[in-house]
C-alpha cells in the first residue's frame, strides 16, 4: 500500500475509533487498510504509536518502542502547553498595547519550551551509537532478510540522521519537534514495508557477497528516504500554512465586522441589526451573519438574532 493511501486508511480508522470509545483492534485496522497488508511486529508498533498520538488505543498490541513513546509524551506535553497558552491568551487585557506585549511574551515562552523539548530529545539520541557506512551496509543484508531486530537498528540510525535532514525546514511555521516526529514516522513506515526494495532494485544484490554492492544500496536508501521525508515535510508545512492563512482570513473578516459595528454604534447611538450593519458596510447580510457565527456571537454593538 502506498504511504499516502496508508495514512488515509488510518485517518478513516480514527473516525471509526471515535465512535468505539477510542479503542480498536488489529482486525479493525486490517478492515481499513486491507487484509492483504503484511504487517510484522515493527509495523504494528508504528501503527500503535501513530494511533496513540491521536488518543486511540490498539488494544491487542503492546507498545514497546520506547523512542516512539518519548515522542508521544513530548507531543502530548507540547499540546497541553499550547492549550494552556490559549487559555492564558483568552484572559489577556483588551488593550492592544498590553495584548501585543503579552503575545510577544507567550511567543518567547513557547520558543523556550520548544527548545527545551528539542534539547531533551537530542540528549536521548546520544544513547544511539551511529553506524558507519560499512556497518550499515552489513546490517542492511539482514534487514533484507526480514530480520526485525536489524531493521530496528537501521531505523534508530536514521533517527540520528533525520535531525539533520529537517534542519533546512526550521522556521517555516512548524515546530522542530513536529518536523522530526513527522520524518521519523515516514522513515518507520517506509522501512516497515518492502516497497523500497523494489524501487531500489535491492533484490538484485540480495545474493551478492560484494560489500560494495551493499554499500551502494545503503547510499541509495539514504537518498530514497531523504526524498520521502522532504515530500512529507513539504506537505506538512503546506497544510499548516493553509490552515494559518484560513485562520487569518477568518480573523480579518471578524475584525472588519467588529470595527464596522463599533463605527455604526457611534453613528446610530445604539446597537445595530445585521441588516443595518450590512448596509453600513455595503456587503451582503450573509457576510455579517457569518462573521457573527465565527466569533461565537461575541461581536459587540450588534443585535444577535434569536
Amino acid at each position: 500500500m502506498e504511504q499516502q493511501l496508508f495514512i488515509e486508511a488510518l485517518e478513516n480508522l480514527k473516525i471509526f475509533a471515535k465512535s468505539n470509545g477510542d479503542k480498536v483492534t488489529k482486525a479493525d485496522v486490517l478492515d481499513c487498510i486491507g487484509h492483504d497488508a503484511e504487517l510484522d511486529d515493527a509495523k504494528w508498533q508504528m501503527v500503535a504509536g501513530y494511533l496513540k498520538t491521536n488518543g486511540i488505543e490498539l488494544t491487542d498490541v503492546k507498545l514497546t518502542d520506547h523512542t516512539f513513546e518519548r515522542q508521544i509524551e513530548e507531543a502530548d506535553k507540547r499540546q497541553a502547553e499550547k492549550e494552556l497558552n490559549k487559555e492564558e491568551q483568552k484572559d489577556e487585557d483588551s488593550d492592544s498595547g498590553e495584548s501585543d506585549k503579552k503575545d510577544s511574551e507567550n511567543d518567547a515562552k513557547t520558543d523556550a519550551q520548544e527548545k527545551q523539548l528539542l534539547d531533551m530529545y537530542l540528549e536521548d539520541l546520544k544513547s544511539i551509537a551511529p553506524l558507519s557506512r560499512t556497518t550499515q551496509a552489513v546490517i542492511l543484508q539482514d534487514v533484507c532478510d526480514k530480520d526485525v531486530e536489524s531493521r530496528g537498528v537501521i531505523i534508530n540510525n536514521y533517527f540520528l540522521q533525520v535531525v539533520e535532514w529537517v534542519k533546512a525546514y526550521a522556521g517555516k511555521g512548524v515546530a522542530m519537534m513536529d518536523l522530526i516526529q513527522e520524518a521519523n514516522v515516514i522513515v518507520m513506515d517506509e522501512l516497515g514495508r518492502r516497497d523500497w526494495m523494489k524501487r531500489l532494485d535491492a533484490f538484485d544484490v540480495m545474493d551478492s557477497d560484494d560489500i560494495n554492492a551493499w554499500t551502494d544500496l545503503s547510499e541509495r536508501l539514504d537518498a530514497y528516504l531523504i526524498d520521502r521525508v522532504k515530500e512529507g515535510i513539504g506537505k506538512l508545512i503546506e497544510e499548516q500554512t493553509d490552515e494559518k492563512m484560513a485562520g487569518n482570513k477568518i480573523l480579518a473578516k471578524v475584525n472588519a465586522v467588529n470595527d464596522a459595528a463599533e463605527a455604526a454604534h457611534k453613528e446610530y447611538g445604539r446597537k445595530v441589526t445585521v441588516e443595518e450593519l450590512a448596509q453600513f458596510m455595503h456587503v451582503p447580510a450573509e457576510d455579517v451573519s457569518e462573521a457573527l457565527r465565527l466569533s461565537a456571537n461575541r461581536i459587540e454593538n450588534v443585535v444577535v438574532p434569536d
